[in-house]
């Protein structure tokens, strides 16, 4: 957090903690305004001009005479304007109060708006996965580190076990939230699997999604082979 945030937050904490004390003291709050038969707080807004540090845009509205006067209408009039008729699409231009102070109408780009971001690239990782079987269709599986992707869950390993004759099973995809991940494939079958890792069931071991994938490609691989 940058130094100017965290002298905001401090300050926002500040506030609460005082407001909540009056309350405690039974004293009145300030800044009341009544908004559709319910009562609001607002703070205030020199207070607030100097404290958030909004857009320059935005903040000429608190300089607007409406605005200081009614603060909860008027930003309840702005979100009910973008909620029905300067939507993200199909504007209602034409019977817009805003009409004539709209920059965006005069610069003929309102249906155009808002401009969408360009879409940032998802990075793309490699690995290998190694599924060791023994003749029950028992697979050896290792615990992940606590901390981290998939922490603490089962995973077939990404180094081989165990010397065997590895066979290549193809490749696997998997999108996670950050990045993207092709896993290259190897199966083997043992006639006993090694010590130093886990041992489940092939067909109901509890693994995460890319594992599963990873352990169904190789026992794929293992039965076309036979």
């Amino acid at each position: 957090m940058s130094h100017r945030g965290h002298w905001c937050r401090k300050h926002l904490l500040k506030r609460r903690h005082q407001l909540r004390a009056r309350r405690r003291e039974g004293r009145s709050w300030p800044w009341r305004c009544l908004l559709r038969g319910r009562q609001h707080w607002h703070w205030n807004l020199g207070w607030l001009r100097r404290c958030v540090w909004a857009p320059r845009a935005a903040r000429q509205f608190l300089q607007d005479a409406d605005a200081v006067a009614a603060p909860g209408d008027f930003a309840q009039a702005l979100f009910d304007l973008g909620a029905t008729m300067c939507t993200p699409r199909n504007p209602a231009c034409g019977i817009c109060p805003w009409l004539g102070h709209c920059a965006a109408q005069a610069a003929g780009t309102a249906a155009s708006l808002p401009a969408r971001a360009a879409k940032k690239k998802r990075p793309h990782r490699t690995g290998v996965a190694y599924v060791l079987l023994d003749a029950d269709e028992n697979v050896f599986l290792r615990r992940r580190p606590p901390r981290g992707l998939l922490g603490g869950m089962l995973e077939v390993p990404d180094s081989p076990p165990m010397a065997a004759d590895w066979r290549t099973a193809g490749t696997i995809e998997h999108v996670f939230t950050h990045f993207s991940l092709t896993l290259t494939v190897y199966a083997a079958i043992c006639r006993e699997l090694p010590a130093g890792g886990e041992v489940a069931s092939a067909q109901n071991a509890g693994l995460p999604s890319v594992m599963r994938k990873a352990l169904d490609a190789g026992r794929r691989a293992l039965k076309d082979s036979e």
